[in-house]
């Protein structure tokens, strides 16, 4: 009876285990994949808050940082984007989510984010070792829920 009885203890044991480590891989995100266009690297993303939390420490390794929100305070996405560095268009992407980093040599730049039609325009200086930080805000309505 002893031996039946470490036997359960032991599967039971092996259980737990296997559905905790596997309840830890469930929650692990990794980063979203960098891309490029020409010589310009990037990562979009963000939807999730888990996603954002592995995007965050990411922002320092890029020069440019583009958040992409509604003026209520709702984070948005497929917002398509436009870096121009003087008349040469350095990256023309639409955001997988409400972020956007990108890596771009130093210069001064024009940006154009579009969502749902309405456009907004801002500029950046990169330098050799300072980067830039642009939000974006779009005029929007707080949605009501009801109960």
């Amino acid at each position: 009876m002893k031996s039946r009885s470490s036997l359960l203890t032991s599967l039971l044991a092996a259980s737990l285990l296997f559905f905790a480590s596997h309840a830890h891989s469930d929650n692990h995100m990794s980063a979203p994949p960098v891309k490029s266009q020409g010589s310009t690297t990037y990562i979009t993303g963000g939807v999730t808050v888990d996603e954002r939390d592995v995007m965050k420490p990411l922002a320092k390794d890029y020069n440019l940082r583009m958040s992409f929100a509604l003026s209520v305070g709702n984070y948005v996405s497929d917002v398509k984007v436009t870096v121009m560095g003087g008349k040469k268009t350095v990256l023309d992407v639409v955001s997988d989510g409400p972020f956007l980093y990108v890596k771009l040599p130093a210069g001064k730049y024009s940006i154009n984010a579009e969502y749902e039609g309405k456009t907004v325009r801002k500029s950046a200086t990169i330098g050799p070792k300072k980067g830039a930080s642009l939000n974006f805000v779009w005029p929007g309505v707080k949605e009501k829920y009801e109960n």
